[in-house]
């Protein structure tokens, strides 16, 4: 290993670069913050009445669920760019134990205040676990990042193409086969984690980038059929429908990452 030992030099150039990020991280971290405060405006507007989730505009709520849940994310991780912090293995590993939990607690709790606030945990949470891989990326000062988004959105696109024209393609059949090929495909990644191999990881991030895909597509589905049904005895479930569009293109994104890198 080399020397770590820092010198007059580099460490100026550390200061330097560090300060850099800094200042890169505030324009972008605004636009974060505006951003998901537009999108909660509009929320209580569109999604809410009388303190209760409606149904009107169900799909429109839907989605906006989808991007503010994104514009948290980032926000999250462009404070964190911000602050220089570094995630730690516990915080690194407690995020992924919060969003766990936050998912059932989402899921089982009734009150709708806090629901949101498990939400919100499960958003934060996911920004801080996304935040790693992201320095990654930007350490790589070859345009990874904006390689990675490229390629992500247009796969979104085409993939938005088809629930939109072609939603009869999409079966809810699917539901068992996709949920054994996730968990072989999970468990192939922990024998990949004792093996080490990167041919076994690149092969399992593409057919990841392909099953979380299909994922999106089937999780589209089920909101277009609940914005159908939505009623009194089947009200709006726009928070936990949204975690599992939102989880499916946190997946997109670090699979391709991780393609990207290898």
């Amino acid at each position: 290993m080399d020397d770590l030992t820092p010198t007059p030099a580099p460490t100026t150039t550390t200061t330097t670069t560090t300060k850099d990020h800094n200042e890169e991280a505030i324009p972008l971290l605004i636009t974060g913050i505006v951003g998901s405060v537009l999108v909660i405006i509009v929320l209580f507007n569109t999604a809410l009445k009388n303190g209760k989730l409606t149904c009107n505009r169900y799909l429109l709520n839907s989605f906006l669920y989808v991007l503010l849940a994104i514009l948290l994310a980032f926000t999250t991780i462009k404070t964190y760019e911000f602050y220089n912090v570094k995630v730690e293995s516990y915080i690194f590993w407690g995020s992924f134990v919060v969003s766990i939990l936050s998912i059932i607690g989402v899921f089982f709790v009734k009150n709708l205040a806090l629901q949101h606030v498990l939400w919100l945990m499960f958003v934060a949470s996911m920004g801080t676990f996304l935040y790693p891989l992201y320095k990654s990326l930007q350490e790589q000062q070859d345009h990874t990042v904006g390689n990675v988004l490229l390629a992500m959105a247009g796969l979104l696109g085409v993939l938005l193409l088809v629930i939109v024209y072609r939603p009869n393609w999409v079966k809810l059949s699917w539901g068992p086969v996709l949920f054994m090929t996730l968990i072989g495909v999970v468990l192939l990644s922990l024998l990949n984690l004792i093996f080490g191999s990167k041919t076994g990881s690149l092969v399992i991030s593409y057919v990841s980038v392909v099953l979380f895909s299909i994922y999106l597509l089937y999780d589209t589905k089920i909101i277009l059929l609940h914005a159908e049904k939505c009623g009194p005895d089947n009200p709006p479930a726009y928070p936990q429908e949204s975690m599992g569009v939102f989880t499916d293109i946190l997946n997109i994104f670090v699979n391709i990452a991780n393609i990207q890198n290898s």
